[in-house]
């Protein structure tokens, strides 16, 4: 089968008449390749969304999220690789946290080599969700405590590198 980047393929051995192109049955899909990630580890994504343009009368549909191992889409189950979704099924702009599994491979060839490869897929109704305008890896949630009640001039020169010094609460998946 000829995928849909160039130079992407899959061999496949049939008993019947072989088509030339793979089936694709979800309406919608989203690939992400993450280049230098170490499989096994956690990866948050932030999710900036256009947020008015979910149709807000279309049903909500689940997100399935995959990760590719060996030209195989393998499901990511809520509570143990997908951690947190802040995005309320991408229709609100968040941070999804990942687990990713350690079997992840970037040698596969339905998708460009060198990358880790991630899916977000909806099998139908996809104006449930909201356009995308970025997606950032290594996303956290950062909150401005004002130790000054009502200081106006807060924010008229932006925070100098280096005074963010610790979290507030422990958080294992940030090093620095």
């Amino acid at each position: 089968h000829l995928y849909p980047y160039t130079g992407t393929y899959k061999t496949e051995i049939t008993t019947q008449s072989p088509s030339l192109l793979p089936t694709f049955c979800d309406e919608g899909n989203l690939f992400i390749g993450l280049k230098d990630l170490v499989p096994g580890s956690n990866v948050h994504l932030l999710f900036q969304l256009a947020e008015a343009t979910a149709d807000s009368e279309s049903p909500r549909v689940n997100i399935n999220w995959y990760y590719l191992e060996n030209n195989t889409w393998k499901q990511l189950r809520a509570g143990f690789e997908i951690l947190n979704d802040d995005t309320n099924g991408l229709t609100t702009s968040g941070i999804i946290k990942f687990a990713l599994p350690s079997n992840m491979t970037n040698e596969n060839t339905i998708l460009t080599k060198g990358l880790h490869w991630m899916r977000a897929s909806i099998p139908c109704k996809s104006r449930s969700v909201s356009e995308i305008i970025s997606i950032h890896t290594q996303a956290i949630k950062a909150g401005f405590t004002n130790e000054t009640a009502n200081d106006t001039l807060r924010l008229a020169q932006p925070l100098p590198a280096g005074s963010v010094s610790k979290l507030k609460v422990a958080d294992s998946s940030v090093k620095k």
